[in-house]
């Protein structure tokens, strides 16, 4: 039987080697990424505070803080790494860099 391995609220429930939707790893401060192919793209305004979009498996990302993190319509198919972050006392997926 296999341990149970925890990341803040979230268990990994399976570990399948040849998944290839999304690709992980340990950051320092064992923070976790992911990198995730952008879906759909929706821009800040009106309600919005950031602008969002989705990625399969992984539903709504938010643009990142910094200049090189935000997102635009050029973003839909391309590869970003996202991490959870804290944001108005709220889980959510944020991007950390675009991957070109």
């Amino acid at each position: 039987m296999e341990p149970e391995i925890y990341f803040g609220e979230m268990m990994l429930a399976a570990y399948e080697p040849d998944m290839d939707f999304f690709k992980g790893a340990r950051q320092y401060e064992g923070k976790i990424w992911f990198s995730v192919i952008i879906d759909e793209f929706q821009p800040a305004g009106g309600n919005r505070r950031f602008a969002q979009a989705t990625a399969k498996y992984f539903g709504e990302i938010i643009e990142g803080e910094c200049e090189g993190t935000k997102l635009t319509s050029e973003c839909i198919g391309k590869r970003v790494r996202i991490q959870r972050r804290i944001v108005l006392e709220e889980p959510v997926w944020m991007v950390v860099e675009i991957l070109f």
